[in-house]
């Protein structure tokens, strides 16, 4: 497959530091399950690299981060305003995780707490209707999830193509040129189980001692979604 569009892959955090020299840090994690065949220009948000011109951005990718978007964070309210514009010009977009929570915000939704609380581990979710971000995928499939937030109210122009009982809008449209995410696709269980042995103080406090090591002897070795996901937006949004 060649891609013929270089994506701006905005950074909107970073992983564990000690995470790092095992698995890297997000660029590296997409890198992976785009098997190389995207040519990225990064973007590191949070530690002051500049938005590029909108005009200048071919296809944009929007990756997770350990803060949330309702802290209002100079840097992430600066780069919901650059969003809309990028999203105005109908370039191929794609959010995860905070980036579909960011990219709601940037176009008139709104994004809060889970009033369920943490989501976390491999998770099933359903598709609304047919999307081609999900061919070859069955009508529920499951994903690596990580997250206390959620978009609690769309943009007007979005559409849910995936929920569940947790998130109600666990992927949108917005508009033919535009996905987006609650899910990682770029994450293993290697690093699954990182975030869970990172977080387990707060995963047994909310579900009760011994609830992060249940979690994370539940993980499956492998999903096959993130893979899937990544070949099919490559292939429809981005040749």
């Amino acid at each position: 497959m060649n891609i013929d569009k270089t994506v701006t892959l905005l950074k909107t955090g970073e992983t564990f530091e000690n995470l790092k020299p095992h698995e890297g840090c997000y660029e590296q994690w997409f890198d992976r399950v785009f098997e190389g065949k995207v040519k990225w220009d990064l973007v590191n948000a949070p530690y002051g690299d500049l938005l590029p011109d909108p005009s200048k951005v071919d296809a944009l990718l929007i990756s997770g981060s350990p803060v949330s978007v309702y802290e209002r964070l100079a840097w992430s309210v600066a780069c919901s305003e650059w969003i809309a514009k990028v999203w105005a010009r109908q370039v191929p977009i794609l959010g995860i995780c905070y980036g579909h929570q960011l990219l709601a915000d940037a176009l008139g939704g709104e994004v809060k707490a889970s009033p369920n609380g943490r989501e976390m581990g491999a998770i099933r979710v359903s598709q609304c209707g047919n999307d081609a971000l999900f061919n070859d995928l069955g009508s529920e499939f499951e994903v690596w999830q990580t997250h206390i937030d959620e978009v609690s109210r769309m943009p007007d122009q979005a559409k849910i193509i995936a929920t569940n009982e947790h998130s109600k809008v666990q992927a949108m449209s917005i508009g033919d040129h535009c996905r987006s995410v609650q899910w990682h696709p770029e994450m293993n269980q290697e690093i699954m189980s990182h975030y869970v042995q990172e977080r387990q103080e707060v995963i047994d406090a909310a579900w009760g001692e011994g609830a992060a090591s249940q979690l994370s002897a539940s993980l499956p070795k492998q999903l096959n979604s993130g893979s899937i996901i990544a070949q099919n937006f490559m292939k429809n949004w981005l040749n």
